[in-house]
């Protein structure tokens, strides 16, 4: 006796394993036991179990005749009184049902001669030559025979079910010296003509290619396919094979079968792919994109309605295929807002990658061993990498220094609070990847957001779900029916709206805010396209809205600005991503919720909020509420140096950001795209992606032995969140009176405690109550754009009260510039220059500049100019010494570490008062 377990399509199982149906379909699967011969007239036992529990009530059928339901030992007893094979198929509402093929019913001996069988001439299958790519097809068609048919029936109009054995191959790659094999299975009630396979690369014209055929019995189905078929009848049956050849690395291929019956009646298969990539290639990637196959899903709906309705024809159970069409179906109606082709063949290209969804991630860690792994828009609870060994993932990139890249949704928040309370609120977005309790600060407790760079979000998300905990506990003490169920109203509201907001309108025009390797070879400005149903109103691109709590308050006053103007737009998308996820999961927060996220109401409260020790006070609503919180958790939060931006784009919504953890032993780089930029299809959005591969893999640890220390000073120093958040320090001025200025007697004022050492000014007339202000400013000013060529080292302001530009013969410049920061980031000191930006212009001017002096901490610089305003010192990167080897650091530069490593702290202290000497 062979028990068979039926296991669904292929494709069922692919979009069963995405996530998408959990919520919706059954999970438990029937199984049918029954002899594998037995003779007309005998009683045949038929068993029918799941999980090794036997069904009551299971009904069962052969050769598509019901033939009664299974008895409370899950039993049914039949006799058959017809010889031939059997097809028996087990179903029950609730169970995905089974299919027993083995069955085969031989007549009672007698001593009679059975009678010759007619015999039909043989058909062909038409079969082409193997080509060489790219394939064009000279010669004839070869004509091959294949085994009898049955006589063609006037009366068929049923054309064959065609079912590819896989949809794509393991990871959804093949090397680029590799062809790949592709088997389908073709079955007919009348007979095969002819089958076919094409295949396609890059979306360019079918073409044909050699298939050959082989005669496949019932009892091997499992074993050609990987799957077993449900199907009462099946006159023709075959496995059809062929090898689609090796292709370049950065190829997309598509592959699927034409068949025709010999009546005339043609179908084809749905479509197959893969990815071509340089399997050769040194550096590994693993792209974990949980949402491709679902878009193939997509992909193939049209030809899965199709087979839902050969189903019905073949009287075969359509069940599990009528939920498939569902999925794809509802994948359809939102390809234009959710569902985008990623275009991974532009990193194939390069890279040895593999592509795996949130179930296969573990496996594929141990087995592939990358050097970089990117997160690719993991927005959905179901996907959810914290619930698939997130903690794995991240123990991996510390004791590898492997690099990490995150796009898009994948920093999402959002919760659905459907009663007031946080213990019973249902997760929507992957609140795991980001962290909601303190102990992500503990050791094997780190998130994706914490490795991204932003150690803040956990604390936030805490702080607001506790803030919401206290809204709806002060519910409870409420005596008045109409304010007890406004405060629960509140708390579900507070605790429904998410921190980050996805899929926020933006117009994809981004400008670089810092030159960095990641943005290497892209001009100061340009633009990103993403597909969307935001194209049709004018916006080219979407976004995450929500990390930009790291900036300095002015910028973040323009994003709140600029995202309140953005709902309009978000409206209609944002109903559609409420509908989808209801859809797919089940649970939905309505489309309020989420535009709430974007006017940054909550947020604001929490960046704003105190901390007194370890308690934290929030004000929501006009109310107070007080958080106890863990001080270990806020220590370990000051122990990270904060995430840089380094792109931002034009309306502020949009971004790029990244992060170096060099001061860490087990340290690693990541790069986080507040876009989707692997559904945008041009050059650009290919540059990125290779410079953020090639400069998260390439970490350096820098040893900071005072870095723990310093951070526990500016700790408690710290008295509210907005110093822990803001990523730059205070502007530090230096003020200087000169009572007067005479044409004949330049004047030389000495100046300390900012970068600018000395200015000499020679007037062309006198001038009298002059006072000469220098600001070292955090960061480049708001309003000013553009940025100055090479690395920047600082910026500073200089005005002068009193002076102006036309009465300045010549200003002479004395600036400094740290040993240490020129060794860090191996700038060449010849290369050390002074920018002063034209407002006028819009753009920055190099002044001439040379070196005067060096003491043993600085270089000494100066330049001239004919005015004051912005300016901003810069140097160039060293050329690569020859065969690439790296310029060795030398060592020492220990006392210089800690003052850096102060300054780099200082990023995350309470802004100071500026600094008047």
């Amino acid at each position: 006796m062979r028990t068979v377990v039926i296991a669904s399509l292929f494709c069922i199982l692919l979009c069963l394993s995405s996530g998408l149906t959990s919520a919706q379909f059954p999970t438990k699967k029937l199984e049918i036991s029954a002899p594998d011969v037995a003779t007309v007239g005998e009683e045949v036992t038929i068993t029918v179990t799941a999980d090794g529990t036997l069904v009551e009530g299971a009904d069962v059928s052969a050769n598509g005749i019901g033939i009664g339901k299974t008895d409370s030992n899950g039993q049914l007893k039949y006799t058959f009184t017809e010889a031939g094979p059997v097809v028996l198929i087990a179903e029950k509402p609730g169970y995905l049902p089974a299919a027993e093929f083995t069955l085969r019913i031989e007549p009672v001996p007698t001593p009679t001669v059975p009678p010759t069988p007619t015999v039909t001439p043989s058909p062909t299958i038409t079969i082409f030559p193997t080509p060489s790519p790219p394939l064009i097809i000279t010669s004839p068609p070869v004509t091959l025979p294949i085994p009898a048919l049955p006589t063609p029936s006037i009366t068929d109009e049923i054309p064959p079910l065609v079912i590819l054995k896989e949809l794509h191959p393991k990871y959804f790659v093949v090397g680029d010296d590799e062809k790949y094999k592709a088997e389908a299975l073709v079955i007919d009630n009348v007979g095969v003509k002819s089958a076919l396979f094409l295949y396609r690369i890059n979306g360019g014209e079918w073409r044909e290619i050699e298939t050959r055929f082989e005669e496949i019995p019932l009892s091997e189905i499992k074993s050609a396919l990987g799957v077993e078929l449900p199907k009462a009848k099946i006159p023709h049956l075959g496995l059809y094979i062929s090898e689609i050849p090796s292709q370049t690395a950065g190829t997309f291929v598509e592959f699927k079968v034409r068949a025709e019956d010999v009546n005339g009646n043609a179908v084809e298969s749905p479509i197959g792919m893969y990815f071509v990539t340089d399997d050769e290639s040194e550096t590994k990637v693993m792209v974990i994109d949980p949402s491709l196959k679902v878009w193939l899903c997509k992909e193939n709906a049209l030809h899965f309605k199709k087979q839902v309705e050969q189903c019905a024809k073949y009287e075969i159970p359509a069940g599990i295929w009528q939920k498939y069409e569902e999925i794809a179906d509802t994948a359809e109606r939102y390809e234009n807002y959710v569902i985008q082709r990623h275009w991974w063949e532009m990193i194939a290209e390069n890279y040895n990658i593999i592509i795996v969804d949130h179930e296969e991630m573990e496996d594929a860690l141990k087995l592939f061993e990358p050097d970089v792994l990117i997160i690719s828009n993991v927005w959905l609870d179901q996907w959810d990498l914290a619930d698939h060994g997130m903690e794995k993932l991240m123990k991996y990139i510390r004791e590898n220094h492997a690099g990490l890249i995150a796009t898009h949704g994948s920093l999402f928040d959002e919760v659905a609070w459907t009663e007031c309370k946080r213990a019973r609120a249902t997760e929507v977005g992957p609140r795991g990847q980001i962290g909601d309790k303190l102990e992500v600060y503990s050791p094997g407790g780190e998130t994706v957001s914490i490795s991204l760079g932003f150690p803040l979000m956990p604390l936030a998300e805490y702080v607001r779900d506790q803030a919401a905990d206290e809204i709806c506990e002060a519910a409870k003490e409420e005596t008045d029916p109409r304010i007890k169920a406004a405060l629960e109203a509140t708390g579900r509201t507070v605790g429904s709206t998410p921190l980050s907001a996805p899929y926020v309108p933006f117009s994809g025009n981004l400008i670089v805010e810092e030159r960095h390797p990641v943005v290497e070879g892209l001009p100061e400005r340009f633009k990103i396209e993403v597909p969307s149903f935001y194209n049709e109103i004018g916006a080219d691109a979407y976004t995450l809205v929500g990390w930009q709590y790291i900036l300095p308050i002015d910028i973040r006053k323009v994003t709140q600005e600029r995202a309140e103007i953005a709902k309009d737009k978000a409206e209609q998308f944002y109903e559609k991503i409420s509908e989808y996820q209801s859809e797919v999961t089940g649970t939905s927060v309505p489309k309020e919720r989420l535009l709430d996220g974007l006017d940054g109401k909550i947020l604001n409260a929490i960046t704003e909020a105190n901390i007194d020790g370890q308690k934290v006070t929030v004000t929501l609503e006009g109310k107070e509420y007080t958080i106890q919180l863990d001080k270990r958790a806020l220590e370990e939060i000051t122990k990270r140096l904060p995430v840089k931006t380094i792109v931002l784009s034009d309306d502020f919504l949009g971004g790029i950001l990244v992060y170096d953890e060099w001061f860490r032993p087990d340290g690693h780089r990541a790069v986080y795209f507040s876009f989707e930029l692997e559904a945008a299809k041009d050059e650009k959005a290919k540059q990125l992606l290779i410079n953020s591969i090639e400069w998260t893999k390439g970490f350096e640890f820098t040893a900071l032995e005072d870095l723990e220390k310093l951070a526990k000073q500016t700790l408690e120093q710290s008295k509210d969140f907005r110093g822990l958040i803001t990523e730059y320090p205070p502007p530090i001025e230096v003020s200087k009176s000169l009572p007067e200025i005479k044409p004949e007697e330049p004047v030389s004022v000495k100046i300390e405690k900012v970068d600018v050492s000395k200015i000499e000014i020679k007037v062309k007339n006198k001038v009298t109550n002059v006072n000469i202000s220098i600001q070292k400013l955090p960061r480049k000013p708001v309003e000013i754009r553009a940025i100055p060529p090479g690395k920047t080292y600082s910026y500073f302001n200089i005005s002068a009260e009193n002076l102006e530009d036309k009465d300045i013969e010549k200003a002479t410049i004395q600036f400094k510039v740290e040993k240490f920061w020129l060794d860090k980031n191996n700038i060449d000191v010849d290369t050390i220059k002074l920018n002063r930006y034209s407002e006028s212009e819009g753009k920055w001017r190099a002044l001439a500049t040379v070196r005067v002096d060096e003491d043993g901490m600085y270089f000494y610089f100066e330049a001239e100019s004919s005015g004051f305003s912005t300016f901003a010192i810069t140097g160039e990167e060293k050329a690569a010494p020859p065969g690439g080897a790296k310029t060795p650091k030398p060592p020492g530069f220990e006392a210089v570490f800690a003052i850096a490593s102060l300054l780099a702290v200082a990023y995350l202290v309470l802004r100071r008062k500026p600094q008047i000497i």
